[in-house]
Parts: structure tokens; sequence; C-alpha cells
């Protein structure tokens, strides 16, 4: 699980770094929809050999994260927690800086494997705090978001009504 973790962190790190690949057209390309909307058809096919190169070697990365961390639960569930979230905040904001945060945890439960914390049933209460927390970093600005997390997601309610006498698409 470990190494499935870490090359599921390593492709979306290379989804938040693709849009960083795609170069303009050059005069002489064969026509097509990439050119025409003034795109390098060599963009998406880099693009794709990035996400597979990062995969394959965070999968590698993760052979040796799963080397230290064999024997210690804790760490082993929060490396793989880390990693296989990583997709989550690109998914919302699609930028490097979320999805080096993930790293980051991934690296300091790493280094911080020999610590012996002493867990109860009853400490199961500081997931929801730590989830509040994160989202409350999340709308106060951390990570240079131009939205604030609570603004993303879609109204609950539906479209108003059309406006009396307005025509409408149907006939």
């Amino acid at each position: 699980m470990v190494r499935a973790g870490s090359a599921v962190f390593g492709g979306a790190l290379a989804v938040s770094l693709a849009p960083m690949l795609q170069r303009r057209a050059a005069s002489g390309e064969l026509p097509g929809a990439l050119p025409a909307a003034g795109l390098s058809p060599n963009g998406p096919i880099l693009q794709f050999g990035l996400v597979v190169l990062f995969a394959f070697l965070f999968a590698i990365a993760g052979t040796f994260a799963a080397r230290r961390l064999a024997g210690v639960r804790w760490a082993t569930i929060g490396y793989v927690a880390a990693t296989l979230s990583a997709p989550l905040p690109l998914m919302v904001y699609g930028n490097v800086r979320h999805v080096a945060l993930h790293g980051l945890v991934a690296v300091a439960v790493l280094f911080l494997r020999d610590l012996r914390p002493r867990f109860t049933f009853d400490d199961v209460v500081l997931i929801p705090v730590l989830l509040s927390c994160d989202f409350s970093f999340l709308d106060i600005g951390f990570g240079r978001t131009p939205i604030a997390a609570s603004n993303t997601a879609p109204p609950n309610h539906p479209s108003p009504p059309a406006a009396p006498g307005a025509s409408s698409a149907r006939a």
C-alpha cells in the first residue's frame, strides 16, 4: 500500500506540473484543434510521459519508504493517508503547492516514525479536529489560492425560474 500511495502521489505531482510543459504552436505544425487554439501537439505527449515517469519513479521510492515504515503501524497509515489523498486538493485547486504539502507530510511521517505515540480509541476525535483545521487554513488563504474553499462548492439551490415572457430554447 505504501508503494501504491507513493505512485499516486507521483502521478498527482506530475499532473500539477503538466501545464508547465504545454508550449505554443510552431508555425509549421500540422492543422488540428490544438494548433488552432495556439497550442503545440507535443504538449499532451510530454504531459502523459511525465505522469508515467513520475508514477514509476515514486513507486520505486515507495519501496524504500515501505522498508523504513515496516512494523510501524501508525506511520504506515499516516504515510499512506498523506500520499493517497494528494489528488484531492489537485482536483479543487489544481496547483503544485497543495500537492507538495501532502508530500511534506509524508516525509515528516518518515522522519518521525520512531516516535511511539500512545493512541487510544478516544483519540479518534482528533481526525475531525485535524480536518477542520485544514479547511480553516484553506479558507484564510493558506497556499495563495484565488478562492476560499467554502466558495468552491456549487450552490444547493436550483436555478431561478425564467422571467415571464422570456423565450425559451424549447419550442
